[in-house]
């Protein structure tokens, strides 16, 4: 048993120790990703939500062969390896500082889901004016 700095105590855990890596990921998912007042949503649903526009993304590259959406859908997916990596490979301080840990999704896994979110938004929109023009033309 350790007690850090402010008197907290926690077990030191091996490298190793899947449940640990379990229980945390689970604590770190459930964390408020984005918050509006008083409402938020959890990492977890932000994740379920980024998956779903994922979808419609790689459907607007498909459509349109535009290279940036392709390489901000991967850029974004292949970013949750750095709070995920940072979660197994430090998981005595995950464990600890939990206050302070969940801002490692924010780095660069929010950022650039955010932006992908922006992109296929503003490109989806645009998709549905195009067939919307097309029905009143034809």
């Amino acid at each position: 048993m350790t007690t850090t700095y402010d008197g907290r105590q926690f077990h030191h855990h091996s490298f190793w120790d899947y449940t640990l890596t379990a229980d945390l990921l689970d604590k770190y998912l459930g964390f408020t990703a984005l918050a509006v007042g008083y409402r938020g949503i959890t990492f977890i649903q932000f994740i379920g939500i980024l998956s779903l526009l994922s979808v419609l993304a790689y459907y607007l590259y498909r459509l349109h062969h535009q290279r940036v959406i392709l390489a901000l859908l991967v850029t974004t997916w292949v970013s949750i390896l750095c709070p995920l990596a940072w979660i197994v490979l430090a998981q005595g301080h995950s464990g600890s500082e939990t206050g302070t840990d969940r801002y490692v999704w924010n780095l660069p896994f929010t950022f650039l889901a955010l932006a992908l979110i922006g992109v296929v938004l503003e490109q989806g929109s645009q998709e549905v004016r195009r067939i919307i023009n097309r029905l009143h033309t034809g």
